[in-house]
């Protein structure tokens, strides 16, 4: 860890506070980073940092977006991580260990979630005579017609099983109505309330979460974020084409894939009444050249200097740029 994040992270802490953290840093084996990456990402979900905050890549918009973080230019998330991560020695305003009294911990997650927020989820368990924990993001909750709970969880660790398998996205626990048992399924056992089982469990809110920035507002100034210079694409999720800006990059979209050297900082889908819509952030240029694969074109650009919306038949080819002129190509039957 840089010199300056390890300042930054023990700004608050004495002398003997920060030897101790230093010789961990320097001794102590990697043991993971479960709540290094569940911290930063569900600070950055609640507002409280930007990805500008973590990361040195100019163009991701989310955070899966970001580079590994061993690729980041300097490490800057896998310092912001490892920030995260060792700051759970250091903040003791992060939540609470509920020990002997595990059940404590859902009214608490419940309280969170009714406002709103998202709550980060910290369980231990020791099997076969070693110590693990894990840390998680809680989202959402519910009641069940018996008046039990089902509470909903993200698992960073869970994002390539739903890449292959879109039900894994998701883990859930299961909580009796009168809040004296529960079920979370861990693969190959199941972690519940009974002695022997569960270790301890911990909710924290993000206001608690958050400490700081890893790196100051002077070190990430410099890291000027392309997103914000960027125009809206929006289009029908039924038709095919190519878009190529006045730079060269092209954006191919045929049978629901998209391919080409154009980058999209994010994207995002809305229902309409002919099934969705690709909303996609791309980087600013003059101009635009979209090829029809399709025969019909119904598509939207929202550029810095206004908004240009083209529909209709027989359509080959649209030419647009900044100054709102549009010329369409093709056999006519267009509007």
């Amino acid at each position: 860890m840089p010199e300056n994040v390890f300042e930054n992270l023990t700004k608050n802490c004495n002398s003997k506070k920060k030897n101790e953290l230093k010789k961990y840093i320097n001794e102590t084996e990697w043991g993971g980073s479960c709540y290094g990456i569940a911290a930063t990402m569900g600070l950055v979900f609640s507002g409280y940092i930007s990805i500008g905050d973590i990361t040195a890549d100019k163009v991701a918009s989310t955070y899966y977006n970001m580079p590994l973080p061993y690729k980041d230019k300097n490490k800057m998330l896998q310092h912001s991580i490892n920030y995260y991560q060792l700051s759970q020695k250091i903040n003791s305003n992060a939540g609470i260990y509920y020990g002997s009294s595990l059940m404590n911990a859902f009214p608490k997650l419940i309280e969170i979630l009714d406002r709103g927020e998202i709550a980060l989820f910290c369980y231990g368990y020791t099997r076969l005579g070693t110590s693990s924990g894990h840390a998680i993001l809680a989202i959402d909750y519910w009641v069940n017609p018996d008046g039990s709970y089902t509470f909903k969880l993200y698992d960073e660790n869970k994002y390539p099983d739903y890449l292959s398998d879109s039900s894994k996205k998701y883990r859930y626990i299961e909580l009796s109505a009168d809040m004296k048992s529960f079920e979370l399924p861990m693969g190959f056992f199941m972690l519940t309330e009974e002695k022997g089982s569960c270790d301890y469990l911990k909710v924290s809110s993000f206001d608690d979460v958050y400490y700081g920035k890893p790196y100051s507002d002077e070190e990430t100034r410099k890291n000027e974020r392309a997103v914000d210079f960027s125009n809206e694409i929006v289009f029908s999720a039924n038709n095919d084409f190519i878009i190529e800006d006045s730079d060269g990059k092209t954006l191919e979209y045929v049978d629901g894939i998209f391919s080409g050297d154009m980058v999209i900082y994010d994207y995002n889908t809305a229902t309409v009444d002919n099934g969705y819509q690709w909303i996609l952030s791309v980087a600013d240029a003059p101009s635009y050249t979209v090829t029809n694969l399709s025969g019909g074109m119904d598509i939207d650009f929202i550029m810095q200097e206004g908004f240009i919306s083209v529909g209709g038949s027989n359509i080959d080819e649209i030419e647009i740029n900044s100054g709102d002129e549009v010329i369409l190509k093709g056999d006519g039957g267009y509007d």
